[in-house]
């Protein structure tokens, strides 16, 4: 198939403009997806090296869907795209430069449930509430521009350069990363380093989702972008992720900050029969600062709404389960082709329970809230971690501090003050408390952890497979039902406890841990 069979206006001006930049402003369903995907389709039938072509997405997942989606149409070349989030970018882009290294880093990320005791840590060193403090983590990975009009890279107050110091000195210590500061780092390494071969590597950059990137991410692509032909796509009406100080002005303003910007714009919705895309009217039409259009298509079935209701969540689990499976045995639907909203990961997991007793395939998005607000599930978790990485030092300091409220924030920071000054490590620090070679007081909490964790190491470090699951996340805690299901779904005969740890982080770290 050629790039331009069956193409037509917009999204054959999409696909075949050659300048830069391009702005495609596409409502949902309206087929930004397929204009992309033919875009690049383009570029490899005019002999574009497909490892010159970036294609930033906001999740895994999508990227992989869209190179899929490039491969089913046969264009040679597609396999060498390199299609990912711009996290992940950023994380190989650092490794191959060697910065994080450079630079005294450890690219090990923090877990969300792992964020906990470096917020009390933060705390007890009297940099603010717990409220507070996770609104600056989130300001310095935006590399403190908090507003569109804001230039990233800097603080702005003494307040702020003393949190960022203390925060670094604490992720140094415990050889560790906050996924988010991988851009910071790889915009100060792009803005410092103008003869980067990262600024020359691509000849088109192609990014998803535009409106969803804070300015430092927006800055960062245009560094990327120096000499490339840029196109970005997103709806302004559809930025959602202000917590993380992204603006729709981002792609609202696009072109007073990259002249020559031409626009293209996509309002016939594809995605849906006409009767959804009436009600999604309906309610954009009440939004009356951004008023957008968004069309049915004439050749678009009516489609069906159905309001239904069950008593109770097992039953409604239940009933939804079995009219997918109606639709996937008599309609000709493939699972791929089924999305299933939940609000709440109760219903989400239940759900999922009743498509695998029916054998079929689920990907559940609230994997990653599995050990949300849990202890006793976090606390499994990290003892796993510690079996199958015993110098994990955020492990450990997530260890000691279980199940107390504030972590034991103080004597941790009196353990952390002693390895400053000697260079031990926690783990040796505490072995030497607890054979008595060493003594320091208000520490006693740490060494009975510090006991506890031996002993339980003890017992599971040798076991494999069942046994290791059964050990770690045992039938009879109610507590570790999630992470117990989720583990025997991936579980293989023998499995050893780091291989396990490594897949259960990956499923419960959706959308993105950074891949080397």
């Amino acid at each position: 198939m050629s790039w331009d069979d069956g193409l037509e206006p917009p999204h054959l001006n999409i696909a075949a403009y050659p300048d830069s930049p391009l702005r495609v402003l596409a409502g949902p369903g309206t087929g930004k997806t397929f204009a992309i995907m033919r875009r690049v389709c383009r570029l490899l039938e005019d002999s574009e090296n497909p490892k010159s072509i970036l294609l930033v997405t906001f999740t895994r997942m999508a990227a992989k869907d869209l190179v899929r989606k490039i491969s089913e149409l046969g264009i040679e070349g597609e396999d060498d795209i390199i299609a990912t989030t711009l996290h992940s970018f950023s994380f190989s882009m650092l490794q191959r430069e060697q910065v994080i290294e450079a630079t005294n880093r450890t690219p090990r990320p923090l877990l969300k449930f792992e964020m906990e005791p470096l917020l009390h840590d933060l705390k007890y060193m009297g940099l603010g509430g717990i409220r507070d403090l996770r609104k600056n983590i989130t300001a310095y990975e935006s590399a403190w521009a908090k507003l569109q009009r804001d230039e990233p890279g800097w603080t702005q107050t003494d307040q702020e350069r003393e949190f960022e110091f203390k925060l670094v000195s604490w992720l140094k210590f415990h050889e560790s990363m906050l996924i988010g500061e991988l851009i910071p780092i790889a915009l100060e390494y792009l803005r410092y380093n103008p003869a980067s071969p990262y600024k020359v590597k691509f000849n088109h950059i192609i990014v998803d989702e535009y409106q969803d990137l804070n300015k430092a991410e927006q800055v960062l692509i245009d560094h990327l972008a120096e000499g490339s032909n840029l196109s970005i796509v997103g709806d302004d009406d559809q930025s959602i992720y202000g917590f993380k100080y992204a603006h729709p002005e981002g792609i609202r303003t696009f072109d007073s900050t990259h002249s020559n910007t031409h626009d293209e714009i996509l309002v016939d919705c594809r995605r849906c029969p006409k009767s959804i895309v009436r009600v999604a009217k309906e309610l954009i039409s009440r939004n009356t600062r951004y008023p957008k259009d968004l069309y049915e298509v004439s050749d678009m079935t009516d489609g069906e709404i159905h309001l239904l209701q069950w008593k109770g969540m097992k039953a409604e689990a239940k009933g939804v389960s079995q009219i997918i499976n109606y639709y996937l045995d008599n309609e000709g639907i493939s699972p791929g082709e089924v999305l299933i909203l939940a609000q709440r990961k109760d219903i989400a997991h239940l759900i999922s329970e009743e498509l695998d007793n029916l054998n079929l395939k689920t990907i559940n998005s609230y994997d990653d809230e599995i050990l949300k607000g849990n202890k006793i599930a976090q606390e499994r978790f990290i003892l796993l971690n510690l079996i199958a990485n015993p110098e994990d030092k955020v492990a450990f300091r997530c260890w000691l501090g279980y199940p107390n409220q504030d972590w034991r924030a103080k004597p941790y920071s009196i353990l952390r003050s002693h390895c400053e000054e000697s260079s031990d490590s926690p783990f040796k620090v505490l072995e030497k408390m607890s054979s008595g070679r060493l003594d320091l007081a208000g520490c006693t909490p740490l060494i009975d952890r510090y006991v506890e964790l031996i002993d339980n190491k003890s017992d599971i470090e040798n076991k494999k497979g069942l046994e290791l699951v059964n050990a770690c996340f045992p039938d009879d805690i109610e507590e570790c039902r999630n992470i117990r299901d989720l583990s025997l779904g991936i579980l293989k005969e023998d499995m050893a406890p780091k291989e396990l740890f490594k897949i259960l982080v990956e499923k419960i770290s959706k959308p993105e841990i950074p891949q080397k």
